[in-house]
Parts: structure tokens; C-alpha cells; sequence
């Protein structure tokens, strides 16, 4: 057989008719005579096997009735299922796939592969298709290419399609046996015959529940909502002949809805904070029936005269959200909360409010003092001190602002509106302090790295939502050291180097010492009076270096590139340093093998 050339390694053929089943080896030839020598079968081999089957013997098909709206399952009795076998005459367990074919010939949907029922049997999951009322042929193929007839046909019929379920919702294990309705198209008992109505319902997981059903005047069907033992949503589908489920993605939830935790635990006096509520039994229903109650030891708290009920947000069912009050309204009888714990419960199915053990608290805002800089280079995560009146004993408590505070500082631009939340420390002055008994009066925080100069506002919040204050901070050019002159010098130091980099007079006030350190040796104050503005010229810098250029070039593989004539600051005051006490005991003036690699930075 001469086969057709496809791209460089590949090649198609189509096979020759043979006259009884069984493996053969594919071999290939270059001239017609001398094929390749490996002529030994070995079904794990998919390179040089191939097997010649016969076709399938399909004697018997059920149900030859099938919804349109899919997922009936379809058995096929027949022989040669299990023909497929190892060379030791062992059954190899070949996929076989199936598909239907309307009278035109178009397919409903894509292939779908077959489950193993038995030796003889396989099962076929009919599509959800748009035909209605129509027969298709039944093909199967263990190859996906040679499709064969199976002689039967599978008359799809509308079948039923649940369009909404009442109530959406219900308690678990239905102590008061409610009813489901379901309402849907195409609810028509076949025959005349209603006794075998189903209604399942599946979870997640794809465990179901089949209970009866009943249908109604009204053309609905109805059901008892089977006990369900915890808070789940589960898809609801329905059947008039017990093996065709409608496929409509309608859902009844179970609830129960319990709070397992809250966040943030420190909530603002102002009423701003957004409490998200983590547990489990979230379902989507009538605002009457979301609502969640203030209490403070057991006992409901009031607001502007009437209890301190909120309606939650369903996120998802293991998490809602929901507003909060400001401090001035909530009331414990005649008297203000104040910074008393509280308590957020969330009614039950029943109308009654579960309890939970999980205290929030009303903090009064801190009194911000000052920040130790009024700037920050663009490149750099700069620490800043801010100084922080805490009101320790005048409602803020500092033991619960250790174990519940989630202090950040926010920083925004003015002109951009960029803005990065930065993670924070409450830290006493001195730093350590705070150990050893002192509490705490200043927060820590670093700049984040930012896109280009600019001015950006500085926030803090204790509880990662709340922010206050409003520091300017000047985000200013990028400190860089990105070209030195010379590279190398004698150990005793005193080499003059200078450096090529930005920012170097960019500090906020301008007097603010930046530094040039070697190594970790020794570092020394950049003079701002010398540093001067020029531009870049890639020539006239290596014309500085006594050295080849391809050298050059070489050690400046990793450098930031720079680009012809981009303007740098030049200082030419750096003074290496003398570090010929490193190399303690040797002796001068032979220093030779002495010496090494350091890093030049610079910094404030």
C-alpha cells in the first residue's frame, strides 16, 4: 500500500481488507522490498500494532424512547463487545463510543464514549438535542473514525423541562414535611400513565435522591422535599417514566445557616465597616428571612428604638456580608454599647436567631501624630513611623488589638489614583518596647514601589477596612546607582569613583543625606554640591577604562541598559576604602591574591 506523505515524520494509509480479525505489525519500506525487522506483537506497542476487528453484533436496544432533554440512558445487548484481546487471548478492554444520527444524517451531538455494563452489554447516555419527535440511528465505533449501523433507532420526544421549583428553599431534614412543586414544559404522563413519575435531586457531588411524584391539575408536579442532613444546594429534575430526567439546572437549597466566624472582629464606630460572615447554610431567599440581630450577652441590642436587625448578602454559601451600625445608635436598654462586646446572630429557618459565641468590638479611632518622612524614592520600600495615639483604656483595649487588629496603610496616588495596601506593625517607642511591657504608640508600615513620581496619600487602618488620616507622601524619582568609574582599584583604597545613577538630589527636603556604601565595609555621605546633571554618551564613558571593550562589555552583561544621551546624576566624590586590615596577618607591601568583588550601592 503506497501511503500519503503528510508533513516529515508523518504518513496516512488506508487499510487493506483482510479476512478474519486479529493484530498485525505495521511495517515500512523505503523501496518496496526491505520493510523494518521488528515484526514482534505487543498490544502496549502502539507504534507498530494494529488490529483488525469485527464489527459488532448489536441484537437488542432499550429503551428505544429517549427524551430530548438527554441523559437517558440507552442499553445495547450484543456480541463481539469483548473481542478485543491480548496476544494471550485475555480480554482487552477497548473503548467503544457511540453517537445518533437524524434522518438527515447530522449528528445531535459529539460522540460520547460507552460504559462496560458487561461482556454483552454497553450503555449509551443519549444527547440533550433540538429534535423533538423524531427518530436518529444508533452508530457505534471502537475508533472514532469507522462508524458501523447498529439497524436501531431512538425516537426523541419533548421531553420534560423543569422551568422552576416553590419554595427555592427549605429546611434540612424537613421536620415539618413540606412540599415541592415543580413547574415545567412538556409535563405529559406517557399513556396516560402518571405512576411513574420521579423527582431527584442531586448534589455536588452527584449523589441523588429519587422521591415520587405526584401530578397535579394544575400541571405541576408535586413531591415531598426528602430530608437533607446539612446546608446544600441541589439541582431538582423530574421524570414521567423513571429513566428520562429533565437537564435545566434548577436548584433547591437546604439551609441552615450558621456563623463559624467574622472578620473583621474590630469594627468602626462610624457604622463604615462591612462585616463578612464564614460559615456554612447561605441561601439566597425573601429579605424577611435574611436577617441578622446585634446582641450583647444574650440580650438584643436596639437601634433608633427598634432591635439592630440587618439584611445579609449572600456571597456564596459558605459566605455573606453585612452592614453595620454606627456606634452612637446601638443601645443596651438605656445606656450606649460603648465598647462592649458584641454578638452578630443570624435568624433561622424558623424565625429565631442562632446564638454564637464570637465577640466583635466598636474601637474609637486612633489619633495619628506624625510620619517619620515626607518622602520616598519610587524603587524603595522606605519603613515609615507614624506616631499613633492609641486611647488605650479610654475604649481601646491593646490585648485585643494584638490578638483581632489587621493594620495596613494605604497609599494612593493623587494624579494616577494607583494605589497599593501595604501590610503594617502597631510597635512601641523604642522599638522592643512594646516586649517588655510598654504599650504600643506608633505603627510601622513600608512604601510600596511605585510607577512614577507622583504624590500619594497616606492612610492607616486598624482593621483593614476603615482608613483614616490623610500624610502626603512625595513618591520621587528612582535612587539608582547604574554606571561606576573606574571598576577596580588597590586594596589600601583612596580610589576616586564615580557614580552615574538618578535620584541622588531627589529627597524631600532636598537636604536629606543620601549615602554611597562598598560592600558591606564602610559607607560615606554623597556631597549633593557635586553632583551635577550630564548626559549619558556610551563612547565617552569607556573612554575612561584603560581596557579592551569586548572586556568591558563583558562585565557589563547584567547592567541596567541605559539609553544615548538620557540625562544621570554624576558624582565624582566616591572614595573607595582601605581595607588592608581584612587580610590580617599577611604582610605588605606583597598583597598579590589578595583583594575581591564588591557591590557599590546607594541609599539614604
Amino acid at each position: 500500500m503506497t501511503p500519503t506523505v503528510v508533513s516529515d515524520n508523518t504518513l496516512t494509509v488506508a487499510t487493506s481488507a483482510v479476512h478474519r480479525p486479529g493484530a498485525v505489525v505495521v511495517a515500512m519500506s523505503g523501496n518496496g522490498q526491505q520493510f523494518i525487522s521488528d515484526r514482534t506483537l505487543h498490544y502496549r506497542d502502539k507504534q507498530n500494532t494494529y488490529e483488525y476487528y469485527q464489527p459488532y453484533e448489536v441484537v437488542s436496544v432499550s429503551p428505544t424512547l429517549a427524551s430530548n432533554s438527554g441523559n437517558t440512558p440507552v442499553i445495547l445487548d450484543g456480541i463481539l463487545f469483548d473481542a478485543h484481546k491480548f496476544n494471550n487471548g485475555t480480554e482487552r478492554k477497548q473503548p467503544i463510543w457511540c453517537r445518533f444520527k437524524d434522518v438527515q444524517g447530522n449528528l445531535l451531538a459529539a460522540p460520547r464514549k460507552m460504559r462496560r455494563k458487561s461482556s454483552t452489554q454497553q450503555e449509551c447516555i443519549a444527547p440533550k438535542s433540538t429534535i423533538s419527535d423524531e427518530k436518529a440511528r444508533l452508530e457505534v465505533s471502537p475508533n472514532g473514525q469507522n462508524w458501523h449501523d447498529t439497524g436501531f433507532e431512538v425516537h426523541f420526544y419533548p421531553g420534560p423541562r423543569v422551568t422552576s421549583v416553590n419554595p427555592t428553599y427549605g429546611v434540612t431534614k424537613n421536620p415539618k414535611k413540606q412540599v415541592l412543586e415543580v413547574s415545567g414544559d412538556n409535563f405529559e404522563c406517557p399513556d396516560h400513565d402518571c405512576s411513574k413519575i420521579k423527582v431527584r435531586f442531586t448534589n455536588k457531588a452527584g449523589d441523588e435522591i429519587f422521591v415520587n411524584g405526584e401530578y397535579t391539575t394544575a400541571g405541576t408536579v408535586r413531591c415531598q422535599i426528602p430530608a437533607y442532613p446539612a446546608p446544600e444546594t441541589l439541582n431538582v429534575d423530574v421524570s414521567f417514566n423513571g429513566l428520562d430526567y429533565s437537564n435545566d439546572n434548577v436548584t433547591f437549597g437546604y439551609i441552615d445557616p450558621f456563623i463559624l466566624g467574622v472578620q473583621p472582629r474590630l469594627i468602626s464606630s462610624h457604622g463604615t465597616t462591612k462585616v463578612a460572615l464564614k460559615g456554612y447554610g447561605f441561601v439566597r431567599m425573601e429579605d424577611a428571612k435574611m436577617q441578622t440581630v446585634l446582641k450583647n450577652e444574650g440580650t438584643a441590642l436596639t437601634c433608633t428604638g427598634a432591635p439592630c436587625t440587618r439584611t445579609y448578602t449572600v456571597i456564596n454559601e459558605h459566605l455573606s456580608s453585612v452592614d453595620t451600625f454606627p456606634q452612637a445608635e446601638v443601645m443596651k436598654g438605656a445606656k450606649n454599647i460603648g465598647y462592649d462586646p458584641i454578638n452578630i446572630d443570624i435568624m433561622n429557618p424558623d424565625g429565631d436567631y442562632d446564638p454564637n459565641e464570637i465577640d466583635v468590638w466598636y474601637y474609637k479611632d486612633p489619633v495619628l501624630k506624625g510620619v517619620s518622612s515626607a518622602f520616598a524614592y519610587i524603587n524603595a520600600h522606605k519603613p515609615l513611623i507614624l506616631s499613633v495615639d492609641f486611647s488605650w483604656g479610654e475604649g481601646n483595649n491593646a490585648e485585643t488589638f494584638r490578638k483581632y487588629s489587621n493594620i495596613t496603610c494605604r497609599f494612593t496616588g493623587e494624579r494616577t489614583g494607583h494605589q497599593v495596601v501595604t501590610h503594617a506593625v502597631m510597635e512601641a517607642n523604642p522599638i522592643g518596647a512594646y516586649g517588655r511591657g510598654t504599650l504600643p504608640d506608633q505603627v510601622r508600615c513600608r512604601t510600596p514601589k511605585w510607577p512614577q513620581p507622583d504624590t500619594a496619600k497616606l492612610e492607616i487602618s486598624v482593621n483593614g477596612q476603615d482608613y483614616l488620616g490623610n500624610y502626603q507622601i512625595q513618591m520621587v524619582e528612582a535612587l539608582t546607582n547604574l554606571r561606576i568609574s573606574p571598576m577596580s582599584g588597590p586594596i589600601d583604597g583612596d580610589t576616586r569613583v564615580t557614580l552615574y545613577g538618578t535620584g541622588t538630589n531627589s529627597s524631600v527636603p532636598q537636604d536629606v543625606p543620601v549615602y554611597v556604601k562598598f560592600g558591606n565595609l564602610q559607607h560615606q555621605q554623597i556631597l549633593k554640591s557635586q553632583v551635577v546633571d550630564e548626559g549619558f554618551e556610551d563612547e565617552q564613558y569607556h573612554s575612561e577604562f584603560n581596557m579592551h571593550k569586548q572586556w568591558l562589555r563583558r562585565a557589563e552583561a547584567n547592567w541596567q541598559p541605559i539609553e544615548e544621551g538620557t540625562v544621570l546624576k554624576k558624582y565624582p566624590g566616591a572614595r573607595t576604602p582601605d581595607i588592608r586590615h581584612l587580610f590580617f596577618p599577611s604582610d605588605g607591601p606583597d598583597w598579590r591574591g589578595m583583594g575581591g568583588i564588591i557591590n557599590v550601592q546607594v541609599g539614604e
